[in-house]
């Protein structure tokens, strides 16, 4: 019977914090980003350039929030929580977190 021997590798992931909750994940892939969520707050996030990810808003929660990007370009995001939404929605104001660079992937090439 062989021995079968695992490699053993170390990742580093580069992370940004937003906020008190919310971490920007880069990973190891480089077009794979992680809004991950601590605790049981509920957010919307703004992508301002929609190419980026193919979406121009997401709901992020709890946990793992995958988004890959499908385009090479780099864009800026909005991060909003419930009071921020209900703010807005009442017209009393525009409050969110300052903008969140997500930098343009390279093509490999």
């Amino acid at each position: 019977m062989e021995t079968t021997v695992f490699e053993k590798r170390e990742v580093h992931l580069t992370e940004i914090p937003i906020n008190q909750h919310v971490t920007l994940v880069q990973m190891p892939d480089l077009v794979t980003f992680d809004l991950h969520v601590e605790g049981d707050n509920h957010y919307v996030v703004h992508f301002v350039n929609p190419n980026a990810f193919g979406q121009e808003f997401a709901t992020i929660r709890k946990g793992y929030n995958l988004f890959t990007q499908i385009s090479h370009d780099a864009t800026q995001c909005f991060l909003f929580d419930d009071v921020q939404l209900r703010n807005i929605l009442a017209g009393v104001a525009y409050p969110r977190t300052g903008p969140i660079i997500i930098p343009p992937t390279h093509s490999g090439s």
